[in-house]
């Protein structure tokens, strides 16, 4: 499946966590970025924008909470997009099945988003009227990507947050472990070995790690299968 990630910050270039997300998904052949501050919805006709996105069969929307809301240039964008007019229900249409997903940065820590946080409200409740916007639209909607105070982030978590976002934006998983393991077996079989100075010895360790893994993500959706029909 081929993923539009569009990303809704008027300076990109100054963020620090988009331009990390951006510079990881950018490896990924099947994921396009489409930065909002280089865009002017009067560069192209809205049917020649819309057709373009609708090459796509996941798009998920990245920004970072102002407010407790997108910001404006990513409010803007989707009311161009999804404007009512004379092709609308012909877009509708194209877009029924596709995936819609979120990649949501937040400046303060999670506790403050649940029961009894300062905030008084969930991630979740801020994010609803996306959730809206693709049932109306019948389009599968994504749990969104939530990612707390990125800036304090050690490099250890910053490439564990790398990993999950990479399958996130790929496969439209960020929780299912099956799905995750499958997600880095095939990017451990896709390494081409002149990618990285390795010996014989070593690309044979890598062969057998990654069978390894393959055997053991086999035997979990069997055992997973035998629960579910017990």
């Amino acid at each position: 499946m081929q993923t539009l990630v569009v990303v809704g910050h008027d300076k990109i270039d100054r963020s620090s966590s988009h331009q990390f997300f951006i510079s990881a998904g950018q490896e990924m052949e099947q994921v396009d970025y489409l930065l909002l501050d280089r865009w002017l919805k009067k560069s192209e006709p809205l049917w020649k924008q819309r057709e373009h996105l609708l090459t796509y069969d996941r798009i998920i929307f990245q920004f970072q909470l102002h407010w407790y809301q997108a910001p404006y240039v990513m409010k803007e964008w989707i009311d161009y997009i999804f404007q009512l007019d004379d092709d609308f229900s012909n877009f509708k249409k194209a877009l029924r099945q596709k995936e819609l997903g979120l990649v949501v940065i937040a400046g303060s820590p999670k506790n403050q988003y649940q029961p009894g946080g300062s905030q008084g409200r969930s991630i979740y409740d801020l994010l609803a009227p996306y959730e809206l916007l693709a049932r109306h639209f019948e389009m599968v909607y994504l749990p969104a990507f939530v990612v707390h105070e990125f800036h304090l982030l050690g490099q250890q978590k910053q490439q564990q947050l790398l990993w999950r976002y990479n399958s996130y934006v790929t496969t439209g998983n960020q929780g299912r472990f099956s799905k995750y393991q499958r997600f880095i077996i095939h990017q451990l079989d896709s390494l081409a070995p002149e990618q990285f100075d390795a010996s014989p010895e070593d690309l044979v360790l890598l062969d057998m790690l990654i069978e390894t893994m393959t055997d053991r993500a086999d035997d979990l959706e069997q055992l997973k299968g035998l629960v579910e029909e017990w």
